[in-house]
Formats: C-alpha cells, structure tokens, sequence
C-alpha cells in the first residue's frame, strides 16, 4: 500500500506531466493556426486549443496543491533554507 509520500509524489509529478503537455500542446496548435489553409482548419485546432487552455489552470493548481502537501507533511528543510532571507552584504 503507498503511502502519502508516494501518492503526493505521483499526484505531483502527474501535474508536471499534464502542464508541459497542455503548454506545449497550445503552442503547437497556435503554430498549426498560422500554417492553415482554411477557416475549417483553424476551427479545429482552435478547438484543440481551446481544450489546452482549460486544463493548464487546474494542472498548475494541483501541482501547487501537491507541492504545499509534501512540503508540509515531511521535511524538506531545504525548502525553508531556500526560502529565508539571506544577510546584506555591504563592501
């Protein structure tokens, strides 16, 4: 049975995978947009777009979500090392 490390982690690394996929669907579609011949082809991959544009907000929420769980729930002290404010330096 996984625990909640595993399952953050896959839930985590799930919304890495579906964000760079919608990102990268979406600029290929607006690169197939130019490229179309007809007002029926950029129809169709406004459409294709269309569903890109709605799925990247909710994978960049769940990967923020996720990041927040495991960052709470075990120690990752290097994230509060990274998060502190370093001392001025001054010459």
């Amino acid at each position: 049975m996984p625990d909640g490390l595993q399952i953050g982690l896959f839930i985590h690394l799930s919304a890495v995978f579906v964000a760079a996929g919608t990102s990268t669907t979406f600029i290929l579609v607006l690169s197939m947009m130019r490229r179309g011949r007809t007002v029926q082809d950029i129809r169709t991959f406004s459409t294709l777009g269309g569903l890109a544009e709605h799925a990247f907000p909710f994978a960049t929420l769940v990967l923020l979500l996720s990041g927040a769980y495991l960052v709470n729930e075990f120690d990752f002290s290097w994230v509060m090392v990274g998060s502190t404010p370093q001392p001025s330096r001054s010459c």
